[in-house]
């Protein structure tokens, strides 16, 4: 389910675990996005089952819906782009969400 990735990403976590968050154990080269701007072909957005994230964000411009799945208690919802895209951190404070990057 997560995995190193491919190119660059922005992964949000939805729930925060009452231990080390889920980031620092499968993703430990993943940096806090923070008010920063990082390039991402895609969006993982990472939760329990009842939060958000069946739809695009409208601050995902260029991003597509291509997988929803449930595993372990877990949802993840990918978004993909064409190409990576400059996404500021900024857009991402609507969440109450740990977000990292595993790109520049």
């Amino acid at each position: 389910m997560l995995s190193d990735p491919a190119g660059p990403r922005v992964w949000v976590f939805f729930d925060r675990f009452q231990s080390t968050p889920i980031s620092e154990v499968y993703l430990p080269q993943a940096q806090p996005l923070g008010d920063r701007t990082a390039d991402a072909g895609e969006v993982d957005m990472i939760g329990t089952p009842h939060f958000p994230g069946t739809n695009v964000p409208d601050f995902l411009p260029g991003f597509t819906l291509t997988e929803r799945e449930i595993y372990r208690g877990l949802s993840l919802t990918v978004f993909r782009a064409a190409r990576p895209v400059p996404l500021p951190g900024a857009d991402f404070r609507l969440f109450d969400a740990r977000v990292v990057t595993t790109g520049a």
